[in-house]
C-alpha cells in the first residue's frame, strides 16, 4: 500500500465516527471500542500498525484480534 498524505490528520473525523457508532449501544448493540488500542502516546494511529496513516496492516489486525480474544468475544 502506498503512503498517502490524504490519510493523515483524520483523527477528528475518526473520533466523530466513533461517537456515532457508540450510539448503537443504546439500541442494544454491543459496541467494542478498539480505537484506544491503536493509539500512540500522541493519540494518533501507531505508525507500526499502518502503512498510510489510516488503514491497518496485518499487525493492526493482530491487535484487533487480541483485544477481541481478551474480551471474550472470540474463542
Amino acid at each position: 500500500m502506498r503512503n498517502s498524505k490524504n490519510h493523515y490528520g483524520k483523527d477528528e473525523h475518526i473520533l466523530w465516527l466513533n461517537d456515532q457508532i457508540r450510539k448503537f449501544s443504546k439500541k442494544g448493540v454491543t459496541v467494542i471500542d478498539l480505537y484506544p488500542h491503536f493509539l500512540d502516546g500522541e493519540q494518533h494511529l501507531k505508525a507500526e500498525l499502518t502503512a498510510d496513516g489510516l488503514h491497518l496492516i496485518p499487525a493492526g489486525y493482530q491487535v484487533w484480534k487480541d483485544v477481541l480474544r481478551k474480551g471474550g468475544y472470540l474463542k
